[in-house]
């Protein structure tokens, strides 16, 4: 999924655009956002190749980035490599990681990429977003 339904820059995407963009799928957007609650939530334009990201950030450190699609949305995390070690021992996120992960990282951390679908496509959104979400706040890294 490589689409993003809003790439024009002008209007940013507002409740309603989203709301008729994701469809059905609106309750799944709506419980990846509540898996990162307390996270700030800004809408950025990235050109008009790859349009309207919404960022959900901490002020310093963004956490994830939602690209609404035409079947669904993007979520990407990125997982610094000392947040990816502690993701990495935790026992329910193993599979989950090897999935999802090249044999490579990128400099400095990783992007970890679920294409929300459906509802086994949302539970492994929220798991990462919650996982990652809990190393920041507990300040360990």
């Amino acid at each position: 999924m490589n689409d993003n339904a809003f790439l024009p820059e002008n209007p940013a995407p507002d409740e309603a655009a989203i709301a008729a963009a994701l469809g059905p799928a609106l309750p799944r957007y709506r419980a990846v956002l509540e898996a990162a609650d307390g996270y700030e939530r800004e809408w950025k334009h990235h050109g008009p190749k790859y349009g309207w990201k919404l960022k959900l950030h901490d002020g310093d450190k963004a956490l994830a980035e939602i690209t609404v699609a035409s079947e669904g949305f993007l979520v990407a995390l990125a997982a610094r490599a000392l947040e990816l070690e502690e993701l990495r021992e935790d026992p329910e996120l193993e599979e989950t990681l090897a999935a999802l992960m090249p044999d490579e990282g990128a400099k400095g951390g990783w992007g970890l990429r679920v294409a929300v679908t459906d509802d086994g496509s949302l539970a492994t959104a929220v798991l990462l977003v919650k996982a990652l979400a809990a190393l920041r706040e507990g300040g360990r890294l």
